[in-house]
């Protein structure tokens, strides 16, 4: 039988492993020593290590969340808010992490996105095409007024 302190060094090393390569926040670790069967007298012990090394972050997990998600994923605020809510992740380190998108970067992404579902869509005449339009845009997370805004501009101009 292995010792407690085996199980607790090998278990530390996967987790150092998984961090090094992937940001993670407390509650995903918390989840992945719950899928390898980590010890629950280990589990504190090896977060404080993790966080103590600096191989957890949740500004840095924040930060990261955000840009991935804004930049590749095409979210809006509302949508990456939520998952960081559910990843249990505070609401100062939220809003620092937020502020970090520029407001007009932030419009241009949802005008293009906007134009793009547009010149897909097949609707049945203008008020349809809103709808779905919108439906999309708040399904993306984007803000009520925001989406609004920019829809008003999409709409009008056909050759885009």
């Amino acid at each position: 039988m292995e010792s407690n302190d085996n199980i607790y060094k090998k278990q530390l090393d996967r987790a150092r492993s998984l961090c090094s390569r992937q940001e993670k926040c407390i509650w995903d670790m918390q989840n992945k020593f719950a899928d390898w069967d980590v010890p629950d007298r280990h589990r504190p012990s090896i977060l404080k290590t993790l966080i103590d090394e600096k191989y957890i972050d949740e500004n840095r997990f924040a930060r990261s969340f955000v840009r991935e998600k804004f930049h590749s994923n095409k979210w809006g605020k509302l949508k990456i808010r939520q998952a960081l809510k559910m990843k249990r992740i505070p609401e100062s380190v939220i809003s620092q992490a937020m502020d970090e998108i520029s407001q007009g970067e932030y419009r241009d992404v949802l005008y293009a996105l906007l134009t793009r579902k547009k010149n897909s869509i097949k609707a049945k005449n203008r008020f349809d095409l809103i709808g779905k339009l919108q439906k999309y845009a708040y399904g993306k997370g984007f803000e009520s007024d925001l989406i609004q805004s920019v829809l008003n501009d999409v709409v009008k101009n056909p050759n885009r």
